[in-house]
């Protein structure tokens, strides 16, 4: 009886740890920081800088060793600061993103796949002048993706992953109020595209980790 439940014991663990095996994680992150500035003579202007970050991260599972379906979220932030005007404008967006991953090619450690993805997202911006802070154009976004993707295997665990462009659906509503309290006007907007992308312009890149 005793060796049973130690037979049972150890399929169990053994069945564990083979699911704990299929889940990933992984994601990107994009930072970008710039500076303009005008010299005349011995005087140096600072004209404005701008500073960018997007972080990426997602979880997921492999249903099978080609298909994987998981949840991608997102958070990003452009910021342009102009001295000359005393004044600082920032977008904040953020992003949620379910997505399947079929691997249909593989040969050695490199391989092939297509990601299909909604998204659901929205932005929001403020400018800032002086002491006074403005609320700007808000977003929200609807969207539907397919794209193709490369991955290249740096071992059992750790892969890096490219994706190009793709095929798209997006419904993009925007929202604005100019004026404030009784003289608030609030204009919306509705903005569907579809579009096609394969060219190096639009290529991301992360990685995955398999735990």
């Amino acid at each position: 009886m005793k060796r049973k439940n130690a037979v049972l014991l150890f399929t169990l663990l053994f069945s564990g740890w083979s699911l704990q095996a299929q889940i990933f994680v992984g994601g990107s992150l994009s930072l970008n920081s710039s500076k303009a500035s005008s010299t005349t003579g011995s005087t140096t202007t600072e004209l404005g800088k701008n500073f960018y970050y997007d972080f990426s991260p997602e979880v997921g599972y492999f249903l099978s060793e080609n298909l994987a379906i998981g949840l991608g979220l997102g958070i990003g932030n452009n910021k342009t600061t102009t001295p000359i005007t005393d004044s600082e404008h920032s977008t904040t967006n953020w992003s949620i993103r379910p997505f399947a991953r079929y691997y249909a090619m593989k040969v050695g450690s490199f391989s092939v796949f297509g990601e299909g993805a909604l998204a659901l997202g929205g932005s929001s911006s403020e400018t800032t002048s002086g002491s006074t802070t403005t609320d700007g154009l808000s977003t929200s976004t609807f969207g539907i993706s397919i794209q193709p993707g490369f991955a290249y295997d740096l071992s059992d665990k750790v892969s890096l992953l490219a994706k190009i462009g793709g095929i798209y659906y997006n419904t993009n509503g925007t929202s604005i109020t100019n004026g404030t309290g009784a003289n608030a006007v609030k204009t919306e907007t509705s903005n569907p595209s579809f579009g096609l992308g394969l060219n190096l312009s639009s290529i991301s890149f992360g990685a995955i980790v398999k735990l």
